[in-house]
């Protein structure tokens, strides 16, 4: 009915992910790793979950997004961002990802315990949120399109292939940090 007032209350995004898996996993103790594009300016967050408390220790800045360059991959590719990183996935089975990771070792690094993107700074981060206000796709115009740049000469296989075997690389050498850190 018009006219109803209830309550409204608002949740962190990482935390809404952090508390499902927690909750759905059935553990007392567990550390839960979220990892996506962006959301509330975050794109990753590790946290102890322990007797139904949750402790975020780290968080990833969306400068930082893994998730960011798999979607300037996927356009690149000629699909929509934010949607179509599936076919990605797909297609990264038919390449070498050899190549690409030549390059992709050295843009994508763990410093710290964290997922970090040398090439980004805070002022090409500033550039892609003003462009976004203005409605230009942060996923055509972020600093992820010049590492897109020096991927395309090895096709689109290929350069899927990389990105995906980057991935799997860097997150795994970012949750086994938080492991042996946490001992969880």
């Amino acid at each position: 009915q018009v006219g109803i007032k209830a309550p409204i209350f608002f949740y962190d995004h990482h935390l809404c992910h952090t508390a499902t898996a927690y909750v759905g996993g059935g553990k007392n103790e567990a550390l839960v790793v979220t990892l996506d594009g962006e959301g509330d300016t975050q794109s990753g967050t590790v946290s102890v979950c322990r007797n139904g408390n949750i402790q975020k220790i780290a968080s990833l800045k969306d400068k930082d997004s893994i998730g960011w360059l798999y979607s300037a991959v996927t356009t690149h590719c000629g699909f929509k961002a934010g949607r179509h990183e599936g076919k990605i996935t797909g297609l990264a089975a038919y390449g070498d990802p050899k190549p690409g990771w030549e390059i992709l070792k050295h843009e994508i690094v763990i410093k710290n315990g964290l997922i970090r993107f040398p090439r980004n700074s805070w002022w090409s981060m500033l550039l892609v949120r003003i462009k976004a206000k203005l409605g230009i796709s942060k996923y055509a115009v972020n600093h992820w399109h010049s590492i897109v740049n020096d991927l395309s000469h090895l096709g689109h296989k290929n350069m899927a292939a990389a990105v995906q075997f980057a991935l799997e690389e860097r997150v795994t050498e970012f949750i086994n940090y938080w492991v042996t850190k946490t001992g969880i």
